[in-house]
């Protein structure tokens, strides 16, 4: 018996950044995720991780690494990685921005990325 000859993609994961409500780098105004990540980091906005070496984390990285970029905690203090999962919740009161996965009903602060190819995970 022979399996996975024609593979169809239906389902995906799909990321989105998140940030306080008052927006202080205007990245609601960003046509991508690239131009808002390279506003915090210019801007020095406090940027908070999974860092657990999860999916959303990995994909996380990627973005960063499109522009050339990678955020050191130990010498980029405005990048906290916490090395465990649903930062989200945590970080609910806080100025801070977070990529996170567009499927979680945690989600309480409004979405500042515009849609993606790049920010979808077919699986």
């Amino acid at each position: 018996m022979r399996f996975g000859l024609y593979r169809k993609e239906f389902m995906y994961n799909d990321y989105i950044l998140v940030g306080p409500k008052s927006d202080p780098a205007l990245l609601k105004n960003n046509i991508s995720i690239e131009s808002a990540l390279e506003n915090i980091h210019n801007n020095g906005l406090l940027f908070i991780s999974r860092g657990d070496d999860s999916g959303t984390n990995k994909k996380e990285l990627s973005i960063w690494n499109k522009i050339n970029f990678l955020p050191n905690p130990q010498t980029h203090k405005w990048y906290l990685s916490v090395g465990q999962g649903m930062v989200i919740k945590r970080t609910r009161n806080k100025n801070e921005f977070v990529i996170t996965s567009g499927r979680d009903g945690h989600i309480r602060r409004r979405p500042l990325s515009c849609a993606s190819f790049f920010l979808l995970d077919w699986y």
